[in-house]
C-alpha cells in the first residue's frame, strides 16, 4: 500500500480524530505554532501511540505565515526524498493550495484536508467503524431494562461508555448521527433524544470529513 504523509497545521486544525492513524501506512508531522503552549491530550496520546512514525516540529519564531512556510518547507524536501509518497496538508487554510496544484503539475500527489477523516483512505475505515458500533449500541439498547439516555450529552456518554472510551470525538460525533438517522430507532431536536419502536436498521448516514501533523 503505497506511504502516506500526513502534515498538520496545528496552529489551524486541533484534530479530534488522530486515532485514525495510528494503524495503517501514516506517518503523521504536527507543525506548531510558536506561540502555541498547550497540546491536546488525545493528540499527545495518538503521537506516542505511533512511536517513530509521528513527530512534532515547533516553529521557533513567530510570525504571520512563519508556520504555514516551515510546513511547505518540509513538504518540498520530504517529496524530494520520496516521490512515491502520497502527502496530506491538513488544514482549513485555502492558501496551501496554489502549492498543492504546483506539486501536482510536477507530479507529486499532495492534498489539502480541512480534517483527518477526509483522507479517502480513512474515510471508508472511518464509517465502517461508525456504522459498526451504532449497530452494537442500537443492539444494547433494545435490551429489557436498559435504560435509555434523555439528552443527547447523556447519550454520547453512554455510547463513550459503551465502546470502553476507544471512540475520538469525532468518530462519537459519527456513531450519534448514525443512531439518529432517519429517525428509525431515536430522534435528536434541541439536544433533546426522542425514542421510536422500530425494527429498521441502522441508516447509512454520511459520515463528516477530516485532516494532520508535524
Amino acid at each position: 500500500m503505497q506511504p502516506n504523509v500526513v502534515l498538520v497545521d496545528y496552529e489551524n486544525v486541533q484534530p479530534e480524530n488522530l486515532g485514525l492513524v495510528v494503524a495503517g501506512p501514516f506517518h503523521v508531522v504536527i507543525f506548531i505554532g510558536a506561540c502555541q503552549k498547550n497540546i491536546r491530550t488525545d493528540v499527545v496520546t495518538g503521537v506516542k501511540a505511533m512511536g517513530d512514525r509521528a513527530e512534532y516540529v515547533r516553529v521557533s519564531v513567530p510570525g504571520r505565515n512563519a508556520l504555514d512556510s516551515i510546513l511547505v518547507f518540509t513538504l518540498g524536501c520530504l517529496a524530494a526524498e520520496q516521490p512515491e509518497v502520497h502527502f496530506h496538508i491538513i488544514s482549513k487554510d485555502k492558501g496551501y493550495d496554489a502549492v498543492v496544484a504546483h506539486m501536482r503539475e510536477k507530479k507529486i500527489r499532495v492534498d489539502r484536508w480541512q480534517d483527518i477523516e477526509h483522507i479517502p483512505l480513512l474515510r471508508s475505515n472511518a464509517t465502517a467503524k461508525a456504522r459498526a458500533w451504532a449497530q452494537l449500541f442500537r443492539d444494547h439498547l433494545s435490551r429489557p431494562g436498559v435504560t435509555r439516555p434523555r439528552t443527547e450529552k447523556k447519550l454520547s456518554n453512554a455510547v463513550n461508555h459503551f465502546s470502553k472510551n476507544t471512540l475520538s470525538a469525532g468518530e462519537l460525533k459519527a456513531v450519534i448521527r448514525r443512531l439518529s438517522a432517519g429517525g428509525c430507532l431515536l430522534s435528536i431536536k434541541d439536544g433533546k433524544v426522542a425514542y421510536h419502536e422500530s425494527d429498521c436498521a441502522v441508516q447509512e448516514a454520511p459520515v463528516g470529513l477530516r485532516v494532520f501533523t508535524a
